[in-house]
């Protein structure tokens, strides 16, 4: 009877994560950054100027139908985000001049992020990178004039999130060592509003603005964080199982039922 109902259990759970496997989408994205120019300028979370390939402007990156770019600061138009790697394997690179990484579908629909690698060994160690979801592709205004840096994460003047709040949140320390992947398994543990969102921004916590203006001598690291592989799939909280995966956990469900009658006669 013991290794009856741990049988069961056990079809139970491949049931479960055989329509959780399903009810992702197959058509996933990848952004590797091959073919990027030097430095990357356009500003992806805005509506301003003529949408070119996705972009508010020719300057933000788009691949496979995904844009990243960075956000706009009304203080500093030349905020970027530079090419790293060797040409046979490019990745992103945000350091102190600029205001992070924006990241959205070019056809503004949601999406969850199901992978990033971030690599945080080549700066000054110090402080915390922030990974914000919002709920919406594009967010206007997320950095403001007032307060600049000064005000710090979450002050009235200049909030961490801007003029529009996050849904989810993801924290990485700028602890010298971390290298690794962070897997959209990793975001759900952290906040589940992860598995179906609109846009990210990937930041310095409390060092929104680019530094040309708002730049505090000796208040932070001169960090380096590379980037690279951002896979963006379907929200996993919105896409229909197909119905036979519906009938197959019905008679699943009735032999689990069957089967605890017959151990109880």
């Amino acid at each position: 009877m013991m290794n009856k109902a741990f049988t069961l259990k056990t079809l139970g759970g491949l049931f479960l994560v055989g329509t959780a496997a399903l009810a992702t989408n197959a058509e996933a994205a990848t952004v590797d950054f091959q073919g990027m120019t030097a430095a990357t300028y356009g500003n992806a979370n805005e509506t301003t100027g003529a949408f070119i390939g996705g972009c508010p402007d020719s300057n933000c990156f788009a691949q496979n139908g995904i844009v990243v770019g960075t956000v706009g600061d009304p203080t500093d138009s030349g905020a970027h985000y530079h090419r790293q790697g060797t040409s046979g394997d490019r990745e992103a690179q945000y350091h102190p001049d600029s205001t992070g990484l924006y990241v959205r579908m070019a056809d503004l629909s949601n999406f969850s992020l199901q992978n990033i690698y971030l690599n945080v060994t080549n700066g000054e160690a110090g402080g915390n990178f922030v990974l914000y979801g919002y709920s919406n592709a594009i967010n206007n205004g997320l950095l403001t004039v007032a307060g600049g840096t000064s005000g710090g994460a979450g002050s009235s003047s200049d909030p961490e999130g801007g003029n529009t709040a996050p849904i989810a949140s993801y924290v990485v320390a700028n602890d010298g060592t971390f290298d690794q992947n962070v897997t959209l398994s990793d975001l759900l543990a952290a906040d589940s509003d992860w598995g179906d969102i609109g846009a990210f921004w990937l930041t310095f916590q409390g060092f929104n603005h680019s530094p040309t203006v708002n730049y505090a001598l000796g208040s932070y690291p001169d960090w380096d964080i590379r980037i690279d592989d951002i896979t963006l799939d379907a929200p996993v909280s919105s896409v229909p199982v197909p119905g036979a995966v519906w009938l197959f956990g019905s008679a699943l469900l009735g032999m689990i039922a069957q089967g605890r009658r017959k151990a109880m006669i």
